[in-house]
């Protein structure tokens, strides 16, 4: 398994990937339709590139973690421990793990951990703290940098699509597309979810009465 992006902004957080699964041996697909990001809890993912078996053993280890905690995750702490559980098996399988999502303060957060092994990682940071990041395998035939500059032209010119989820979810998909056209481990198959900020009440009422005075003035200018 090979490909996995984030797109981090304050609002909202974007986590996605392809859908293939290779035999790293004989890299055969064994699987196309495998959706490599699960949940963690309401505002949290956790997304994994390279050994199943061992991102499952990963994963199901964090899960207990976090019941056990009464349904509170702390990425930070969780990142930490699943370093100690990679560290067991760093000679046996590779694994890259990304925790995302935004913390108790609301604030967008990530983490990446991983095994010793080669893979391509792409990070672009734009204005404001918003963030592109992609991990893809080292059967990546294309250039890094078509990838970047691909990305970083569209939003140089319409900067404020940042505050559309749809426009940034259809350009990732246009990224996965280019990147499975050039690596043989990754397929064209792009799954996707968002994770928006969890609003204050004070917030949400902020945003219905903008909404109510914006409705009021189209009616006055009619």
């Amino acid at each position: 398994m090979s490909f996995v992006s984030l797109f981090l902004t304050k609002d909202f957080i974007i986590v996605t990937s392809d859908g293939q699964i290779t035999d790293t041996e004989t890299l055969e697909v064994d699987q196309d339709n495998f959706q490599k990001f699960v949940q963690l809890t309401s505002y949290q993912y956790f997304a994994f590139t390279g050994n199943l078996n061992l991102a499952n053993i990963v994963f199901n280890r964090c899960k207990k973690k976090i019941r056990n905690n009464n349904g509170y995750c702390d990425l930070k702490e969780l990142s930490i421990f699943i370093k100690r559980i990679l560290d067991q098996y760093i000679d046996e399988a590779y694994c890259c793990i990304v925790l995302c999502g935004f913390d108790k303060n609301n604030n967008p957060e990530y983490y990446y951990i991983h095994t010793l092994y080669s893979c391509i990682d792409i990070q672009i940071l734009f204005n404001d703290g918003w963030l592109f990041r992609v991990l893809t395998s080292d059967h990546l035939e294309v250039g890094v940098h078509e990838i970047t500059s691909n990305l970083e032209s569209y939003f140089e010119k319409e900067e404020a699509d940042f505050k559309n989820p749809e426009i940034v979810i259809a350009k990732l998909n246009s990224i996965n597309s280019l990147v499975s056209q050039h690596d043989i481990s990754v397929n064209d198959m792009f799954y996707y979810h968002v994770i928006n900020r969890k609003y204050s009440y004070k917030e949400i009422i902020l945003n219905l009465i903008n909404k109510f005075r914006e409705k009021v003035g189209k009616l006055h200018s009619q």
